[in-house]
């Protein structure tokens, strides 16, 4: 218990760096590229099947990495509450663990449900999104998928978090900067703007209803 307190603070304290102004970007739309998230696919967290992400073909889409002992994991409620929301408009959330930012994924993936259900979010906490099995979003082992994302999408936030907090290398300015950074995608798997990590979905409402009506367009900037 002790351990995962010490998990919980130093999210917290790594969380409040980001200042109170959560911060999105637009992706490059320019960049010639053939690719889009569907040529690529993922372990789910079970092990039992290959996720291809071209099952979500026409789907919008929001791609998160996430962590358990975080204090931002009360994100997943209202990961929750935008899949509930948008679900039958062709809407899918993705959940990606990850344990390269201050450790705070340690379970194996057969642990990972156990830990949300029962201790953060806990109170019986269930995903109603898809989660894959942990992976590296930065440095030397980091998924294709997520080089694609970063490849299209500069990062919102410039400085990174203390270098004793993150487990990866080597360091790169477009690297996901903490856990529960988001990716929003639009109905033909380009993607279409990045949000860090304080960014609380139920404030990306109105871009997740603007890509729904519009299909690959990216929502306006305010």
């Amino acid at each position: 218990m002790l351990a995962l307190l010490t998990l919980a603070v130093v999210c917290s304290a790594m969380a409040a760096l980001s200042g109170p102004q959560p911060r999105k970007v637009d992706c490059d739309q320019r960049q010639a590229d053939t690719k889009s998230v569907y040529d690529f696919h993922i372990s789910e967290l079970s092990g039992e099947r290959i996720m291809n992400l071209s099952q979500y073909r026409g789907h919008v889409l929001l791609l998160v990495n996430v962590a358990t002992y975080c204090r931002l994991t009360y994100t997943y409620k209202e990961l929750n509450a935008v899949q509930e929301k948008f679900g039958t408009m062709n809407f899918t959330v993705i959940g990606f663990p990850c344990n390269q930012f201050g450790k705070q994924e340690p379970g194996k993936n057969l642990e990972i449900l156990n830990g949300i259900r029962y201790v953060r979010p806990g109170n019986n906490f269930t995903p109603k999104f898809p989660l894959t099995k942990k992976i590296a979003v930065n440095g030397i082992l980091e998924h294709p998928l997520y080089t694609y994302l970063k490849r299209r999408c500069p990062s919102p936030v410039s400085r990174f978090q203390p270098k004793d907090v993150l487990f990866y290398t080597p360091q790169d300015s477009n690297d996901v900067r903490w856990n529960f950074e988001k990716f929003l995608i639009g109905r033909d798997g380009t993607p279409l703007r990045r949000y860090e990590p304080d960014f609380l979905p139920l404030t990306m409402v109105r871009d997740i209803e603007e890509v729904i009506g519009h299909g690959n367009v990216a929502p306006k900037q305010p």
